[in-house]
């Protein structure tokens, strides 16, 4: 049984599949297996797929319904005790990044690892982004990890089940979202792991997106513990505007006292 199951969903993007399908043949790191779920292309992908088939353990060209039900067809095949998606334009930042994950202690076996990114910027530059060592329900509310930069237990899908493709954009969040409630371990692996364009349709249809994360939080989240989550931040609130001012008074106060000696 390999380490890792890399799949990768694409569509009409043979350009991108193909710095995709590079970054991960150049790895020093060999234990995975690699599974590509193409959406019937029409443009040169099944030639460039063709070419790679001897490379791969499993791929397919056929019509689906968006990209989480692909990646669902990938989770049913893989076989690896972790799965990675790394879709078509993504790219491993460099040989060592499949190293930098197999290298975790052993004695750690983490639910999820997820790693920073590097995103698209202007001028087709690039910029980093760096994920928190501890996540929070505070993170959770407003933000969600990179799935592009994650290694995740396979079997997770099997107990808490597939992406939901009634989230059309944000099924990943909704996934590490419930993963966090049931009280699964992530652990952040400090190192910048992955490059993701950013005219991902998340990226392009943010609104959507942030309507689909809400739903999901109001969904996942137990009603007792929103409660509880707004209750604490109220009162952290309210002792930091009763801190501040405090603060001020005793400002004011030691203003008055310095200009009396003066």
């Amino acid at each position: 049984m390999p380490l890792l199951s890399i799949i990768t969903v694409n569509y009409n993007n043979a350009t991108g599949l193909q710095k995709t399908l590079q970054s991960v043949f150049a790895q020093t790191f060999t234990g995975y297996e690699y599974i590509i779920i193409d959406g019937g292309s029409t443009d040169r992908s099944k030639a460039l797929i063709g070419e790679y088939a001897d490379r791969l353990a499993y791929w397919v060209s056929e019509k689906d319904n968006g990209v989480y039900d692909a990646m669902n067809k990938g989770i049913s095949i893989a076989k690896g005790n972790y799965t990675m998606f790394l879709n078509s334009g993504d790219f491993l930042l460099d040989e060592n990044v499949l190293l930098k994950f197999s290298n975790q202690p052993v004695e750690r076996k983490a639910a999820i690892y997820y790693g920073n990114m590097k995103i698209e910027a202007e001028n087709n530059t690039m910029k980093a982004h760096t994920y928190p060592p501890l996540l929070t329900l505070d993170f959770w509310e407003h933000y969600t990890i990179n799935h592009q930069a994650s290694f995740i237990k396979t079997l997770l899908f099997k107990e808490l089940g597939l992406y939901d493709t009634g989230y059309t954009l944000a099924a990943d969040y909704a996934f590490f979202l419930k993963c966090f409630v049931y009280g699964k371990q992530f652990e952040h692996i400090d190192h910048e792991l992955v490059y993701y364009k950013s005219d991902g349709l998340s990226s392009v249809n943010s609104a959507v997106y942030q309507q689909q994360m809400k739903q999901a939080w109001n969904s996942i989240v137990p009603a007792y513990v929103q409660v509880l989550y707004k209750e604490n931040k109220d009162h952290a609130l309210l002792m930091k505007h009763r801190l501040m001012s405090l603060a001020k008074n005793l400002q004011n106060k030691y203003s008055r006292l310095k200009s009396f000696f003066n």
